[in-house]
């Protein structure tokens, strides 16, 4: 029975233990939290005398893959909600929102009034389903992307304007309005302040939406999103992984497959067949690489996503905007404060300026505040009792993230 350890429990190193244990082989995890979770957590405030839950992370689940919900035993654990209402946009000056529907011909028909927008959207939305196509069939059979298998698949042309080549030229290839390449180059920046003109920027889009769990939506989550990981914690814990919290790594040796770690102010040990990191890249690093590694990897700079902000209201939001339809107080709703793909770049990009912390391009400084009271129409209930009405969350631009790293004892 191979002994694998998994240092960080948040959602990688947490399903990567729920596939590991139900192989057969012996699986500890390490995190240095005092609970499971990772980024996938929430926090609690004290509002009006009540003490309310909110995410600390993101908001809404969707990227993850239809077999791995499954597989994992979350399907038949946790209670989801989706709105099939358009999502909504709301640019500064307009008077009314802009439809996003799911259907391509319905959502063409309403850019090109709102927006003007002459360009292919039906082309997009279609190609853009090939190349979520391929990436959820490399999914299932375990097959990370590459360049070579694109191009076979989707042939130069697609793999150029979608993966290898840049946001800007994939905009400029299918639409001609700058508010819908606002829109989108949104999409792209929420994985981090890049540059429109950087190689691979493209990719972005397609791998946001690869999530085959909801067919590409988002869902609520009831009671909130971090419902995942505790339960996905508490499906391990079932399964007799062996979780150590509160504990953190303090060395490990590659060459006789062993690593110590300090737990409640005591030092162990654990030896290990196969080490795996579901931390940040630096961690990881620190604790196998040498001193050029990194050194290498401190000079990358790893930033975040989007920044978040989490309001909660003492009534139920009631939407000056709200069609007749069942679900569109959940709809998604978009506030841009910039009109122009420079601008909203800028705000982008500012953040890689150690001095700036946060720069917003969604609810805009106070002067451009959107979230007006024309807006709103006047509130009757609590929205933190219905599952139907999300926390509001303005898009920025911020740093930070984790992705997965696997690791070898050395033979």
């Amino acid at each position: 029975m191979p002994a694998i350890v998994i240092v960080g429990a948040g959602i990688n190193g947490l399903v990567a233990a729920n596939y590991l244990q139900r192989s057969g082989c012996d699986v500890t995890m390490i995190e240095r939290a005092h609970r499971v979770g990772g980024a996938c957590v929430s926090e609690i405030a004290n509002v009006g005398g009540e003490d309310q839950c909110y995410a600390l992370g993101a908001s809404v689940f969707g990227h993850m893959q239809r077999f791995i919900y499954e597989d994992t035993g979350l399907a038949s654990r946790l209670q989801v909600y989706i709105s099939k209402h358009p999502e909504l946009v709301h640019f500064l000056g307009d008077e009314e929102p802009t439809w996003i529907s799911r259907n391509p011909a319905e959502m063409a028909r309403e850019l090109a009034d709102k927006w003007g927008e002459n360009g292919d959207v039906e082309g997009f939305r279609a190609d853009e389903a090939r190349v979520i196509h391929f990436l959820q069939d490399g999914f299932v059979n375990a097959l990370p992307p590459s360049i070579s298998d694109a191009k076979h698949v989707l042939g130069d042309t697609l793999t150029h304007i979608w993966i290898s080549g840049t946001a800007r030229s994939l905009l400029d290839h299918y639409f001609t309005s700058e508010r819908m390449k606002i829109f989108t180059a949104m999409k792209v920046t929420e994985s981090g302040p890049v540059s429109l003109d950087d190689p691979y920027t493209a990719f972005t889009l397609p791998r946001l939406n690869s999530g085959s769990i909801f067919d590409g939506d988002y869902r609520f989550v009831k009671s909130g999103i971090w419902r995942v990981t505790e339960e996905l914690g508490a499906i391990n814990d079932e399964l007799e992984v062996t979780t150590h919290l509160s504990s953190k790594v303090l060395e490990v040796d590659t060459v006789h497959g062993n690593l110590t770690y300090e737990r409640n102010g005591s030092e162990h040990r654990k030896d290990f067949d196969f080490l795996i990191f579901g931390t940040d890249p630096l961690t990881a690093c620190r604790l196998v690489g040498n001193e050029d590694q990194v050194a290498q990897t401190q000079a990358q700079r790893f930033r975040g996503t989007s920044g978040k902000l989490n309001l909660m209201f003492k009534d139920q939001v009631r939407w000056k905007h709200n069609s007749k339809d069942a679900g569109s107080d959940a709809a998604f709703r978009y506030f841009f404060s910039v009109n122009d793909l420079a601008e909203f770049e800028k705000a982008t990009l500012d953040v890689l300026d150690d001095a700036v912390a946060y720069a917003p391009y969604g609810f805009g400084p106070p002067r451009h505040q959107v979230l007006r009271s024309d807006i709103l129409h006047k509130c009757k209930s609590d929205p933190l009792a219905n599952p139907t009405c999300p926390p509001l969350s303005p898009f920025g631009t911020r740093r930070g993230k984790t992705p997965i790293n696997f690791w070898r004892r050395k033979q």
